[in-house]
C-alpha cells in the first residue's frame, strides 16, 4: 500500500474533486460535498453503509452517519490536555468553498472511490471503525433498517449471488446473519421464503449439507447484519447482479442518499457559519428555541417543508397522529400518543415514542436530533394543561358519582371501569383520566367471572391462609375478623377516596406469610418486584417508587424504626417529598405517594407506634399444615387459574359496595368508625352485597383492631404502667409530669429501653399513648398548665378527666 502519512495526497485529491467546503480544525480537515435531500430513514441506512465503506478507504473514519457529519462549523476547536501535552493549540474552524453544485449520492460514491484506487488505498489495511456494512460493528442499525424492502428483492439478491470454492465460512455466516436481519420483520410467509431462497443459495456450494445449513441458519437468534450489508456482499461479489437490484432501489436509494447527506448552500455573507436549518439532522440549540417558538403552527401547513429539521418533522408526525401533550401537577411532562400516555421525562417513556416514530412514521431519531426532539417535545408539555397521571387506579372526577377505573397494564391498552351498575373493560384511551402504563409494571388477569358458585372470600382462603369461620355472624369470630379484614384491605388498592390502608402480617415461621404477600401483590398491583426486603433508605427514592405503585410489600422485617413509622403513616394519608432538581439552582423535584404496605413479620409486636398501628389492619396468619403441604408447582398453577375469578368477584364486590355506600353511611354512627373511614364504610357496604348481615363486618373490623391495639398496649412500657398506677390509685391519679415518670419509672412492666431515656422522651410516649389508652382501655389523659408554668398531668380510668 502507498503511505500517505500526513495524508496530503488524500485532502488534495478530494479537493480536486471540486467539495462544497473543506474545514480545518485541529483535529484534522473535513471535506464537505453537498447532497440532495431525504425523509427514509430505511433507504439511508444503504447509502450511509456504502458511503462509510469507501469513506474508510479514502482513510477517513466511516464519519457518514448523521451523527458525525453533523458538526457546527465556524466553531472554536479546543484540543483536549493529552493533545495539548503534544503541543496542539487552540485552532479556529475555517470554511474553504468549492464551486461545486449539489452531487447525486452515487456519483459522490464514484469520485470518493476513484481516489481511493488512484492513491492505491486498501480499506483493509487501514486502521479505525468497522465498516458500517459490517457484521461487527460497534453500532448496529435498528432492525427497521435491517429489513429489506419486499421479500422479492432478498429472493432476487440470492439467486445473483455468486456461492462456489471462493465463498469462505465467514463469508457464509455472513450472509446467513444478513438474510435473517434482511427478512426480520416482514411477516411468518416472507421470512419463511427468505429462509427457503437462502437454502436454495447455501445448496449451490459444492458438497453442501441441506440440513446443516437449515441447522445453523435455525440456531441464529440475534445479529446485527441486513439488507445493507446483502447489498454490500453482492456488490463485492458480483457488481453486475448488484447493478440490476440497485437500477430497482434507484429511487430509493436517492432518498436514502438525501437523508444522509442533508446540506444547504451557504449564502456568501455567511462563508464561516450554517445556520440552524442548514443541517437538517441535528438542528443547533438555537434551532431547538425557534423549533419550540413555532409550535402553535398547522401541522397540515408544516408538514414536509423544506429546511425543517428532522426533530421538527418527527413533531409534525406525532400531530398528525394526534399525539397530545401535557403535564401533570408534579412538574412531569407527558404525551398522549394512540391512547397510550408516556412521560416525556423518563428513557423508558422517550424510548417509546422513539419506537412510534420509526415504526410508524419512518423516522430514526438519534444523536443530536434525539436531544432536540426531547427539547420540543418537553416544551409543548410545559405549555399545555396541568393533568393528572394515574398508573394502576384512580377515581373518577366526579366525586357525587363513586366510580373506579383500574388500568390492566396489558398491550391491548384496556382498563376496567367499576361503578355501582357492575363493571366493563374499555380502552384506556376513552377514560376521563389518564394512566400510563408503570416501568416494570405486570399485566393484571383479565377478569372472568365463575360458574361454580364459590364466593370471593372462599376462593381466596384457598391461596391465602385464614382461620376459619365458626360462627359466620359473631364479630369476635377471629374468622370473620380475617375475612372483613381482607376484604377491607383489597377493595382499597381498588377504589382509595381516603387512607391507603396498611396490612400487617404476622405469623410463625413457615406459615406462608411471604406466599401471602405475594398473591396480594399479584392480585392487585402486579410488579416484577413482588417483594423487597426493607424501605430505600431515601426518603425521596422510597415516594418516588410508592408513587407509582398501589401497594408495597416489606417481607420478613425484623425491625421499624421511628422514622420509618412515620413514612409508613404519611404514605397511608398521602405526602410528598422534595429535593432540589439536578443541574439546577433552585428548581424542585417533587414526588407525591399515597400507598398501602404490606409488611410481614415474626415479631407480634414489630409495630410500636399507635399511630402506624390505627392506619393498619392486621392479620394473624395460623401455622400451616404439613399434612396440606404442596408444591410450589402446584401452588402456582392453582393461583393463576384461579386469578381471573377472583379478579371478576372482587370486582363485583366493589360494584355492590358502591351501590349500597349512600345507604351504609346513612345508617352507620360516627363512633362506630376506624380511623380509616371510607375503606371501612366501602368494606360494609361490599359485604352486604356478598350477604354478610349489617353492621357485621365493621363490628368484625373494630374487634380486629381492639384486640391488636390491646396487645399493642400490653406491650408498651407507658401504657402498661399507667393502668396498674389507676388500678391501685382507685381509677385517678393527678400530678406533675415529673412526678408521674418518677412513680412509673420504679414500677414492674415491659422494659422502658429508649422511652424513657430522658423527659423528652417520657412526654413523648404520654402523648403518643394518649389516644390508644382512651379509645381501648377507656383512660383519658388531661394535661394542663399549673401556676409557675409547671405542667401537671390528671389520668382517669372510668371517663374524661376534669
Amino acid at each position: 500500500m502507498v503511505s500517505d502519512p500526513n495524508w496530503e495526497r488524500t485532502i488534495g485529491a478530494l479537493a480536486g474533486l471540486k467539495p462544497a467546503m473543506q474545514v480545518k480544525t485541529g483535529n484534522g480537515t473535513h471535506t464537505w460535498f453537498r447532497v440532495d435531500e431525504t425523509t427514509d430513514p430505511t433507504q439511508s441506512a444503504v447509502a450511509t453503509a456504502g458511503i462509510n465503506t469507501l469513506l474508510r478507504a479514502a482513510g477517513s473514519d466511516p464519519v457518514g452517519d448523521l451523527p458525525r457529519i453533523a458538526r457546527a462549523l465556524g466553531t472554536i476547536n479546543i484540543p483536549t490536555e493529552r493533545k495539548r501535552n503534544r503541543g496542539a493549540k487552540l485552532a479556529l474552524a475555517h470554511a474553504v468553498l468549492g464551486p461545486s453544485p449539489a452531487a447525486k449520492a452515487w456519483r459522490l460514491h464514484d469520485l470518493i472511490k476513484a481516489v481511493a484506487d488512484a492513491l492505491d488505498l486498501d480499506p483493509n489495511d487501514l486502521k479505525g471503525h468497522g465498516s458500517g456494512a459490517g457484521g461487527g460493528t460497534s453500532n448496529p442499525l435498528p432492525p427497521a433498517m435491517l429489513r429489506a424492502p419486499t421479500v422479492e428483492l432478498i429472493e432476487t439478491l440470492l439467486d445473483l449471488l455468486p456461492n462456489g470454492d471462493s465463498v469462505s465460512r465467514d463469508m457464509f455466516l455472513a450472509v446467513t446473519h444478513a438474510v435473517l436481519g434482511a427478512a426480520a420483520g416482514l411477516g411468518a410467509e416472507a421470512e419463511a421464503r427468505a429462509r427457503a431462497a437462502f437454502l436454495r443459495w447455501a445448496g449451490r456450494y459444492p458438497g453442501s449439507d441441506p440440513d446443516e445449513d437449515a441447522r445453523v441458519y435455525d440456531t441464529i437468534r440475534t445479529t446485527h447484519r441486513g439488507w445493507p450489508h446483502l447489498l454490500t456482499d453482492l456488490r463485492d461479489a458480483n457488481p453486475a447482479g448488484w447493478q440490476q437490484i440497485t437500477d430497482r432501489l434507484e429511487p430509493l436509494r436517492l432518498e436514502g442518499a438525501r437523508r444522509a447527506f442533508a446540506n444547504a448552500p451557504i449564502a456568501p455573507e455567511q462563508q464561516h457559519l450554517i445556520e440552524s436549518a442548514v443541517i437538517t439532522e441535528a438542528a443547533s440549540r438555537v434551532g431547538s428555541d425557534k423549533a419550540a417558538a413555532s409550535t402553535d403552527a398547522d401541522p397540515e401547513q408544516i408538514a414536509g417543508g423544506r429546511g425543517r429539521s428532522l426533530a421538527q418533522r418527527a413533531v409534525d408526525a406525532l400531530l398528525r397522529a394526534g399525539a397530545k401533550f401535557f403535564h401533570s401537577p408534579n412538574g412531569r411532562a407527558w404525551i398522549c400518543l394512540g391512547g397510550r400516555v408516556y412521560s416525556l421525562d423518563s428513557e423508558a417513556g422517550l424510548r417509546a415514542v422513539l419506537s412510534w416514530l420509526l415504526v410508524r412514521a419512518g423516522l430514526a431519531i438519534v444523536g443530536t436530533a434525539k436531544s432536540e426532539l426531547k427539547d420540543l417535545l418537553l416544551s409543548r408539555a410545559y405549555v399545555g394543561p396541568t393533568e393528572k397521571v394515574h398508573y394502576r387506579q384512580a377515581q373518577g372526577p366526579d366525586l357525587t358519582k363513586p366510580e373506579a377505573f383500574i388500568n390492566l397494564m396489558d398491550q391491548t391498552g384496556d382498563g376496567v371501569h367499576v361503578d355501582a351498575t357492575g363493571w366493563r373493560i374499555k380502552p384506556l384511551s376513552v377514560m376521563p383520566v389518564r394512566f400510563t402504563d408503570r416501568d416494570k409494571g405486570l399485566p393484571m388477569p383479565r377478569p372472568v367471572r365463575a360458574t361454580d358458585g364459590v364466593p370471593l372470600l372462599d376462593r381466596l382462603a384457598r391461596h391465602i391462609a385464614m382461620h376459619p369461620v365458626n360462627k359466620k355472624d359473631d364479630p369476635s369470630d377471629v374468622g370473620v375478623q380475617q375475612q372483613a379484614n381482607m376484604l377491607l384491605f383489597l377493595l382499597n388498592q381498588l377504589f382509595r377516596v381516603g387512607t391507603a390502608v396498611h396490612l400487617f402480617l404476622n405469623g410463625p415461621q413457615g406459615a406462608g406469610k411471604t406466599t401471602t404477600s405475594r398473591r396480594l401483590k399479584d392480585f392487585t398491583d402486579s410488579d416484577t418486584a413482588e417483594v423487597v426486603p426493607s424501605l430505600p433508605s431515601d426518603d425521596a427514592v422510597l415516594f418516588a417508587i410508592a408513587g407509582q405503585q398501589t401497594v408495597l410489600v416489606i417481607d420478613n422485617a425484623s425491625a421499624m424504626r421511628g422514622n420509618e413509622a412515620d413514612l409508613l403513616c404519611g404514605l397511608a394519608t398521602g405526602a410528598a417529598q422534595q429535593k432540589r432538581a439536578l443541574y439546577s439552582d433552585g428548581d424542585r423535584q417533587v414526588y407525591e405517594a399515597k400507598c398501602s404496605v404490606v409488611v410481614n413479620s415474626i415479631d407480634e409486636n414489630l409495630i410500636k407506634r399507635a399511630d402506624l398501628m390505627d392506619r393498619t389492619v392486621v392479620h394473624d396468619q395460623p401455622p400451616l399444615d404439613r399434612k396440606n403441604r404442596r408444591t410450589e408447582q402446584e401452588l402456582k398453577a392453582a393461583w393463576e387459574r384461579d386469578k381471573p375469578f377472583l379478579f371478576a368477584d372482587l370486582l363485583d364486590a366493589l360494584s355492590g359496595g358502591l351501590a349500597r355506600l349512600d345507604a351504609v353511611m346513612a345508617v352507620t354512627p360516627p363512633e362506630a368508625l376506624p380511623r380509616f373511614t371510607d375503606a371501612a364504610l366501602l368494606a360494609e357496604a361490599a359485604a352486604q352485597s356478598l350477604g354478610w348481615k349489617a353492621g357485621l363486618c365493621l363490628a368484625a373490623i373494630n374487634a380486629s383492631r381492639h384486640g391488636a391495639s390491646e396487645r399493642q398496649l400490653e406491650e408498651n412500657p407507658y401504657a402498661f404502667r399507667v393502668r396498674a398506677l389507676l388500678e391501685a390509685e382507685g381509677g385517678k391519679w393527678s400530678g406533675t409530669v415529673a412526678d408521674l415518670r418518677q412513680r412509673l419509672t420504679f414500677m414492674d412492666g415491659p422494659e422502658w429501653g429508649r422511652v424513657n431515656q430522658s423527659a423528652q422522651s417520657f412526654t413523648v410516649a404520654r402523648d403518643r399513648m394518649a389516644g390508644p389508652l382512651r379509645d381501648t382501655w377507656g383512660i383519658c389523659t388531661a394535661s394542663l398548665r399549673g401556676s409557675g408554668g409547671v405542667r401537671h398531668v390528671r389520668l382517669s380510668l372510668d371517663g374524661p378527666a376534669t
